[in-house]
């Protein structure tokens, strides 16, 4: 499915931004029911991640998950193994100017500098 809206930066968010520079691109959106901060955009990544912390304090457990079997490559190397899979509609921009998406999280009980990790090539957006 083709994307109809862009995120765009004007003058006055690059202000502070030195060039050229490679920066990741972390946001804040609702999801499910909370606003959730540090959120790592990665158009590159292959799967939409949420940690388990992050899915707990959205009011979740473990028994509103769906089996995963198969392990993920790419965290040190090793296999990490998803706790399972949720689908959980995400908010894109403000309450008047917004799009609500369904994304497909595998939640992963590992640390992470971010709480979620979503927009992988392969998303079921829509």
């Amino acid at each position: 499915m083709a994307v109809e809206w862009a995120i765009t930066f004007g003058h006055e968010e690059m202000r502070l931004l030195q060039a050229p520079h490679n920066d990741p691109l972390v946001v804040q959106l609702k999801i499910a029911t909370a606003m959730v901060w540090r959120i790592l955009v990665d158009t590159g990544s292959f799967v939409d991640i949420i940690t388990l912390e992050c899915f707990k304090k959205l009011q979740y457990s473990k028994k509103d998950l769906e089996a995963v079997g198969t392990p993920l490559v790419g965290f040190g190397g090793q296999p990490t193994y998803p706790v399972g899979m949720k689908r959980l509609s995400v908010r894109i921009g403000e309450k008047d100017n917004s799009r609500t998406v369904d994304v497909n999280f595998l939640v992963l009980d590992v640390p992470m500098a971010y709480n979620s990790h979503p927009w992988a090539s392969n998303s079921q957006h829509g």
